[in-house]
């Protein structure tokens, strides 16, 4: 029998529990006020597991205290943390998951009192916010998580070297502990780079890895640039400047950006879809869809919309059937459509009753020959 130590009799294992939820491109924060300091900080809704709660349990029950939203289930495991604290003789285990279907408005009722607010924050605020986490362990994984610059599921392993210094030990990527068929990745910024310069998903993913400057540096490179510039407000003279093209070619430069960040930010791919099919639909009107030619390269541009939609699914392991309402889903425009082409066929509907089947051939003039 392996002896016991006092460190194995000692220590606390504490089960931590938080969901990322995502409106449109905002993240779902709470503001929390540390028990024992009182510092007010921002983070992804969560707590320990209690009981014997299972982690989808715990989940479900911290998200409805401390923001009021209901779920299911979750949609995938986001990322998990190991933290050791000799120095505190504990250690912790937190799973993150990502939410995409819930119910309810933000109304926290948190029984400890900690939470003092939810709130839906844009990603780029939201970013801002994570980083006053004091805690390395805590804040490391999700900014990265959210920026896209690693792996769902990957595992994150920290330990305590001094007090409050977290060192990380070691950063597991999902692709190394999971055996399954690699699809292949892009984060959002390559994404955004995709869409910007009018290259499909896969063939940009079909160019990264291979020493080619242009799609895994220059490219991006541009999408930080538009980023940067409209959320400070660059001029066009400055947004020219840094992207080395012609002024007047800014406003075409920040439109397809907008686009870009329309479909790739889009809560679902489903959604990101129907987005890139408007603009593909918008872009051949403005260029005269009049022919034969233009209806073809409209035709081809909406098959390469659907291409990338299989390329997200696989990307995030989804099937098509995830998403057949979403896809389904008629807006205002369609209603009033098909509300007017009602209208403007029930008179006639009503004319041809009135007026009883047409004669069939040879009947028809035989009453006014007998008279």
């Amino acid at each position: 029998m392996p002896q016991r130590s006092e460190d194995l009799l000692q220590r606390s294992q504490l089960l931590v529990v938080a969901a990322v939820i995502r409106q449109d491109s905002s993240v779902l924060l709470v503001r929390q006020r540390d028990p024992e300091t009182s510092s007010v900080s921002w983070a992804l809704p969560g707590g320990l597991a209690k009981g014997w709660e299972l982690l989808t349990e715990a989940l479900a029950r911290e998200v409805y205290e401390e923001t009021g939203l209901l779920f299911e289930e979750p949609k995938r495991l986001a990322y998990v943390v190991q933290l050791d604290q000799p120095f505190e003789r504990y250690r912790s285990l937190t799973f993150v998951f990502e939410v995409e279907e819930w119910i309810g408005s933000l109304k926290p009722a948190d029984p400890d009192h900690l939470i003092l607010d939810a709130e839906f924050v844009p990603l780029s605020e939201a970013l801002e916010r994570l980083q006053s986490i004091p805690w390395r362990a805590m804040r490391e994984p999700i900014i990265a998580y959210l920026r896209e610059e690693v792996e769902a599921g990957s595992v994150w392993l920290y330990r305590t070297t001094s007090p409050g210094e977290d060192e990380l030990v070691a950063r597991l990527p999902a692709s190394e502990l999971w055996e399954e068929s690699e699809a292949p990745r892009l984060t959002r910024e390559q994404m955004l780079a995709a869409e910007l310069y009018g290259y499909s998903y896969e063939y940009y993913a079909d160019h990264l890895g291979i020493g080619n400057i242009r799609f895994e540096w220059l490219m991006p490179e541009s999408v930080e640039i538009l980023e940067q510039a409209i959320e400070e407000e660059w001029s066009h003279e400055e947004i020219a400047e840094a992207l080395e093209v012609p002024e007047t070619e800014v406003e075409t430069w920040l439109r397809l950006y907008r686009e870009a960040k329309a479909i790739v930010d889009a809560p679902t791919p489903a959604e990101g879809f129907r987005r890139g099919v408007r603009f593909s639909i918008q872009h051949a009107l403005e260029e005269g869809l009049g022919d034969k030619a233009s209806i073809e390269r409209l035709v081809t541009q909406i098959g390469y919309r659907a291409a990338d939609l299989a390329f997200r699914l696989d990307m995030e392991r989804r099937q098509l059937s995830d998403y057949l309402d979403e896809l389904r889903h008629e807006t205002v425009y369609d209603r009033e459509y098909w509300q007017q082409q009602l209208k403007e066929r029930l008179p006639l509907v009503d004319e041809e009753a009135q007026e009883g089947p047409e004669p069939e051939d040879g009947e028809e003039g035989e009453d006014d020959e007998e008279g």
